[in-house]
């Protein structure tokens, strides 16, 4: 495997540079030669103006220029070459604007570190190579590329994988209207969902709560009493856990109430209050004895003059027969109460 040093800019190169800017036009890299040629000792790179023994000659295939850094890519093969070489020398070649003359701006020598390439009787793959040079202060660089050269399967997948790759603009106005589209559509239409359900005006606000953060305020927002009343603020719900108890749900739930509970005989008429007042309307109130008189065949309960405050127990005997003067010995009431 070659093992090059960094390419250098020549003085021919800096002068590229100056007057790319002084007349603003773009500096253009061209392409690529490599040569067989040995540094003679003592020379120096900066004020070389040609390679000193050019064999290949490769267009630009692809490249990048960015932070004053151009990367330039070319592709060696030895389908025309007449004579196998070392490939020591590599020189970047560039010009000032389109009319521009092509000048060595930039050169390495890998001495004995390099591979040898043969000729076209010994047929090679193509060889993908990258040089990196620097730009300096070059106000406008451009890679000429060659118009016949082929994307390479690096250059798809560094394109694939770059940054600014297939840009894509959201449009969260996009109502989803069926389940097949393309995929701009697609993720147009779950950007639309998200903005939906977050409430937000846009798919990227973060909204005022999270999921996470309402379950939590719901499951840690009940507040629960020693005589059993509760209250959750955050649902509106409050109740009383207990024998005769209620549960309010709040204007979350259309202000619905159940209360419940129980009765026990005294022997005379009972009238038996809410734990709470209805107030939207008269609710409806189911009653059931909790046991049986052995000598009776059947008798139950039943609710009589029913009040948003309370209603009065009307008792069946087994004759069917209804009395509201009266609350038959031996039996238990168990009631319930639905309204708002």
């Amino acid at each position: 495997m070659s093992n090059y040093p960094n390419t250098l800019i020549t003085n021919a190169g800096l002068d590229l540079i100056a007057e790319a800017n002084a007349q603003g036009e773009a500096l253009i890299f061209t392409k690529v030669k490599l040569g067989d040629g040995s540094l003679p000792e003592g020379q120096s790179i900066q004020t070389m103006t040609a390679l000193i023994s050019p064999k290949l000659e490769s267009e630009l295939t692809s490249g990048s220029v960015k932070n004053g850094q151009a990367k330039l890519r070319f592709s060696v093969e030895n389908s025309g070459l007449d004579e196998g070489f070392f490939a020591r020398e590599v020189g970047v070649f560039a010009k000032v604007g389109e009319e521009g003359t092509e000048t060595l701006y930039a050169y390495t020598n890998g001495g004995n570190y390099v591979d040898y390439i043969p000729n076209k009787d010994v047929p090679i793959d193509a060889q993908i190579m990258d040089v990196y040079i620097v730009t300096g202060n070059a106000a406008t660089v451009q890679i000429q590329v060659d118009s016949a050269a082929y994307a390479t399967v690096l250059d798809l997948e560094e394109h694939n994988t770059g940054s600014d790759s297939h840009p894509l603009t959201i449009n969260d106005t996009v109502v989803p209207t069926s389940d097949s589209a393309p995929t701009a559509t697609i993720l147009n239409n779950i950007a639309n969902m998200l903005k939906n359900i977050s409430g937000e005006t846009g798919w990227k606000s973060v909204p005022a709560k999270s999921l996470a953060a309402l379950v939590s305020a719901l499951s840690t927002g009940i507040t629960v009493a020693a005589d059993g009343t509760f209250s959750n603020p955050t649902l509106g719900i409050t109740g009383l856990m207990a024998q005769n108890g209620y549960i309010c749900f709040g204007p979350n739930f259309g202000g619905l109430i159940l209360q419940w509970g129980t009765k026990n005989n005294t022997g005379t008429v009972q009238t038996i209050p809410f734990q709470i007042a209805f107030t939207a309307f008269t609710p409806v109130v189911v009653c059931s004895a909790a046991d049986q008189v052995p000598v009776l065949a059947w008798q139950g309960y039943s609710a009589a003059g029913i009040t948003t405050d309370g209603f009065t127990v009307a008792h069946f005997t087994a004759s069917n027969t209804l009395n509201t003067s009266a609350y038959s010995g031996g039996l238990t009431v168990f009631w319930l109460a639905v309204g708002r």
